[in-house]
């Protein structure tokens, strides 16, 4: 039972760092053109793959804990997903105490609505 919980908070990391990756890619495609802009999209989507297949991995072994709330998942991952983007761009050591304090906050709050049994 505690497996799966580690391989759901595993897997959601991977997803999390996946998609802040490409997230952060998205953007910058359109500095280019021609073929390397389709070169780059195709990177930038098969990140976004990777994320989106260790997302559907990730639902599996919360379903198995019992989360089957779509809410709560998607909370989880945005949580994880901002939290890699704004380590991968580096704007996370750039925010104020203010912006670090209201992403604590958010983090807690997502907790808070799991411990409270709005995952079953």
């Amino acid at each position: 039972m505690k497996l799966n919980l580690i391989f759901a908070i595993v897997l959601m990391a991977i997803t999390g760092f996946f998609d802040g990756l490409a997230f952060g890619r998205a953007p910058k495609i359109w500095n280019y053109q021609g073929l390397t802009r389709i070169i780059e999209i195709l990177k930038t989507l098969s990140i976004f793959g990777v994320g989106l297949i260790t997302y559907i991995a990730s639902t599996f072994f919360l379903y198995q804990q019992g989360v089957e709330n779509a809410l709560v998942i998607t909370l989880i991952w945005f949580v994880v997903t901002i939290i890699s983007l704004a380590i991968i761009s580096g704007s996370f050591f750039t925010l104020s105490i203010s912006d670090k304090v209201i992403a604590l906050v958010a983090i807690i709050l997502v907790g808070i609505l799991y411990y409270r049994g709005v995952a079953k």
